[in-house]
């Protein structure tokens, strides 16, 4: 990587350390809070090992940690939010980006920028604590939980100002900028007050596993911002308006042509061919087709299934990975409860009385809710909401048939008779659902050059409603063999 790279991070760098307005509430932080931590459980731990004077040293001590390692990061969500706002106002954004080179290594080098100061902030807030601690009552914080303490510091700051550094490269100014902050620090701080519950209820092992997705999402954070990030767009970007005739004009379009057509144009494209249409054979762009329900089914939807092989292969393979680990896991976890035995044979008014107390409107708008939800929730999670409503589901469906095999029953035909009258139905359309809510997420992260962010977000929407098309009736359809024939079947299975 060139040299010049590093030339924005020493920039703004030094303009950070140099500001005291900056440094002085950073050093606050990093220094005066680890204190007030340590003062707090000295005064406070005479109350706790009243309770219980080992898990109360432990969790306080780990405890703390945690808050001295975080607070000084969340600093870098201001600092972050005014990398590209900030200079713009102070039109100083302009010599910034005449620096000779690309926009990859701009936003990096801000990036880095951004990042050093509050990284190592949290370092020191973090030995200010452990040391005062040490000092003060006697009490060492495990080194492995200082090491993961570290590690979970470091990967938080580098979600947070990844995700604001994007924020604040497409908003026109330093107030939008903020504005938009809650959609960072909201998210942080549920996943912080989720760390502390795992810590004082014993399973701050699983913090293992929130710092692999904190990776993860810092990973797609910056990838990106990397492909968002355009120069020549924020020097000319001024305040955004809602245009709701391009908006409508865009989803028109999109609707019109198939899935996956090589042929889609991006509207500055679409409106050129139709303000100045080309002859036949000549890159015209092709013609918009009537959207009637006959063409969804026949042309859309297999242009989607093809179009989207990726994330269903994906899916699928959860499903699968799923149901194995549902089924271990009940193999592992066998539970003596007595509704789980099945009895040969099944009392017939059991099996009647579970067939009236299914609903089909119950069971559908349990399964509808649970795609919409894991589809709006796979936008702030990249579609990693979707692909776990896949795993989940299959989980459940691998525990219950373990149990059942812990039981005494046979497990293929406990899904034969249970599961496989609906699950041939529903299946399919919670994997092509799924499917759809991880491509809604990911859309975010594989962006085309020849469209804006909205255009592509708009593009997956389209799609989604297409095949929403498919996988709704599919799940009423399921809905009603669940409740009116998955019982009967069960019944002359398992039955006198």
């Amino acid at each position: 990587m060139s040299t010049t790279f590093f030339v924005v991070t020493r920039r703004e760098v030094h303009e950070t350390i140099t500001d005291w307005r900056i440094l002085m509430p950073m050093l606050t932080l990093a220094l005066l809070f680890p204190g007030i931590l340590v003062v707090g459980m000295n005064v406070g731990m005479p109350y706790l090992d009243q309770i219980d004077p080992r898990l109360a040293t432990e969790k306080a001590s780990v405890f703390g940690a945690t808050m001295a390692a975080f607070f000084p990061i969340s600093f870098s969500l201001i600092i972050a939010l005014e990398s590209f706002a900030g200079e713009k106002e102070r039109n100083t954004l302009e010599a910034l980006l005449a620096t000779p080179i690309s926009d990859a290594q701009m936003f990096l080098g801000k990036f880095l920028a951004v990042l050093a100061p509050p990284a190592f902030l949290s370092l020191v807030g973090l030995a200010v604590f452990t040391v005062g601690l040490r000092l003060a009552l006697d009490i060492e914080v495990p080194f492995d939980f200082l090491v993961l303490a570290i590690l979970l510091g470091f990967v938080e700051a580098l979600a947070m100002v990844a995700a604001a550094v994007v924020v604040s490269s497409q908003a026109p100014s330093v107030k939008a900028a903020n504005l938009l902050a809650s959609f960072i620090i909201i998210p942080v701080a549920l996943v912080v007050q989720g760390e502390v519950m795992l810590l004082l209820t014993g399973y701050g092992h699983v913090l293992w596993f929130v710092l692999a997705g904190f990776v993860v999402v810092s990973a797609m954070l910056v990838r990106m911002g990397i492909q968002l990030f355009n120069r020549e767009e924020i020097l000319a970007r001024e305040n955004d308006t809602f245009d709701l005739r391009g908006v409508l004009g865009f989803v028109r379009r999109a609707w019109g042509q198939l899935p996956g057509d090589p042929l889609y144009s991006p509207i500055s494209q679409v409106a050129t061919a139709e303000m100045n249409p080309l002859p036949e054979g000549e890159g015209r762009v092709r013609a918009q087709r009537p959207a009637t329900l006959g063409r969804l089914y026949l042309r859309d939807f297999p242009n989607l299934l093809r179009s989207y092989r990726g994330p269903l292969l994906l899916v699928i393979g959860a499903v699968l990975a799923g149901g194995v680990i549902g089924y271990g896991t009940a193999l592992q976890n066998p539970l003596p409860l007595p509704a789980l035995t099945i009895p040969q044979p099944v009392d017939p008014g059991a099996m009647t009385g579970m067939r009236d107390a299914l609903s089909v409107g119950g069971i559908f708008l349990h399964n509808l809710r649970t795609v919409v939800v894991a589809g709006v929730l796979s936008l702030f999670t990249f579609g990693a909401a979707g692909l776990l409503m896949a795993v989940l589901s299959s989980a459940a469906v691998g525990f219950l048939a373990g149990q059942a095999g812990i039981a005494g029953a046979d497990v293929p035909t406990f899904l034969f008779a249970l599961v496989a009258p609906h699950g041939v139905l529903e299946i399919p359309a919670l994997i092509l659902a799924s499917a759809l809510n991880v491509s809604l997420g990911m859309c975010l992260m594989t962006i085309p050059k020849d469209r804006t962010l909205g255009q592509g977000l708009m593009l997956a929407m389209v799609n989604w409603v297409k095949a929403a098309a498919v996988f709704i009736p599919l799940l009423l359809l399921a809905a009603v063999v669940e409740a009116k024939i998955t019982p009967l079947v069960a019944m002359t299975v398992y039955g006198p």
